[in-house]
Order: C-alpha cells, then sequence, then structure tokens
C-alpha cells in the first residue's frame, strides 16, 4: 500500500463498504427528469440509484479481489474498488490505476477544496466503472449509482482522512463519516441497506 494510502483508504473504503446488504429491488421513487443511466441503467436522480434491476444483475456478476488477495463479490466488490481506485491497486483483480494526482490533491489541499473533491469523486467513479466493466465483461452500474460511490468516497477524504482515522472501522472513523453525513448521504443516494452506523 502507498505511504499516503492508509491514511485516505482507511475512512474511504469502510465508508462505502457499510452497505453490504442486497438491494431493494422496485422501489419506486420519484426519479425527475435525469439522464439515460449507465448500460441499460434506469436514468433518474435521486434516492435508490443503485436499487434497479440492471445495477442489481451487475452486482451479481460482480467479483474483485484485492492486493491482499481477499476476493469479494456483489455489493461488497463495488465498495472495495471504490476504496482502492482512490491510490489504485496493481496487483488487484483487476488492476486499479487508481486517482494518485487527484487524492494527493485533495490531501495537500487546506482550505476551499470542493473542487478538487469533486474532481477525485469523479476519477473514483470512472475508476470503478472501467473496473467493472472488466470484472463483468462489459457490465456497468448506472451513472448515477457510480456517482454515490464517487461522491461518498470525496467526502470522506475531504472530511476525514486528516482526522486520525487509522482503522476504517474504528468509532473515530464512524463517527466522523456520520459527522460529515458521508454515511447517510450514500445510504440515500444508493438505497442500499445501511449499517445503522448513524442512527
Amino acid at each position: 500500500m502507498k505511504r499516503f494510502s492508509l491514511m485516505c483508504v482507511l475512512t474511504i473504503a469502510a465508508l462505502v463498504a457499510c452497505n453490504t446488504g442486497e438491494p431493494t429491488i422496485g422501489i419506486d421513487r420519484d426519479a425527475g427528469s435525469g439522464g439515460s443511466g449507465g448500460s441499460g441503467g434506469s436514468g433518474g436522480l435521486g434516492d435508490g440509484a443503485c436499487t434497479n434491476m440492471d445495477d442489481q444483475a451487475v452486482y451479481e456478476e460482480l467479483s474483485y479481489t484485492n492486493a491482499a488477495d481477499v476476493t469479494f463479490t456483489g455489493i461488497d466488490a463495488a465498495a472495495e474498488i471504490a476504496g482502492d481506485c482512490v491510490f489504485g491497486a496493481t496487483e488487484a483483480t483487476p488492476s486499479l490505476t487508481g486517482c494518485n494526482t487527484e487524492a494527493l490533491a485533495v490531501l495537500g489541499c487546506f482550505s476551499d477544496c470542493e473542487g478538487l473533491i469533486a474532481e477525485l469523486g469523479a476519477c473514483v467513479a470512472g475508476c470503478q466503472r472501467t473496473a467493472i466493466a472488466e470484472a463483468t465483461e462489459g457490465g456497468e452500474l448506472s451513472r448515477e449509482c457510480e456517482a454515490c460511490y464517487g461522491d461518498t468516497v470525496a467526502c470522506s477524504a475531504g472530511n476525514c482522512a486528516f482526522m486520525g482515522c487509522i482503522d476504517p472501522s474504528s468509532q473515530d472513523c464512524i463517527d466522523c463519516q456520520c459527522r460529515f453525513n458521508c454515511s447517510q448521504d450514500f445510504d440515500t443516494c444508493s438505497g442500499l441497506p445501511s449499517t445503522g452506523d448513524c442512527d
């Protein structure tokens, strides 16, 4: 693991991994006019972006083995990929080039960092898209669902990377993610089951 990845990924990987249940399928939501979604995605913006049938089909096909040779499937794999996309994981399967430039820019920013945080979120979403397409032979989550992961990683990096979170499952890290609404926003955005850590 790269020198800075522990500090940043520590909160990030755990944050997106907090939602480990199966997506709730068939949620009716006011999707607005939104876009067309990813490959066969449902389109629309709003709550429950990861709960459509097309995203569930991608989760069912998804498998990822991280650099420590631990294999994740489904939603857990998507979360692990998003966390590993921050600094990359070239030894993982699929290999992740990562968002080193964007992540280091966020870590080096001390004020007015919103633009850099947004760039990191977009990079993570793109990295995750590429990895999922490779792992599932062309599948991809809807763009709205991807954005939930990218925005959550960016929220955690922008707000919690300097809070001394060494263990991503530590109460301090969880409290930080909850304090800045990173976890709650992911729960709402994705529609995936919450662990209830912020209740």
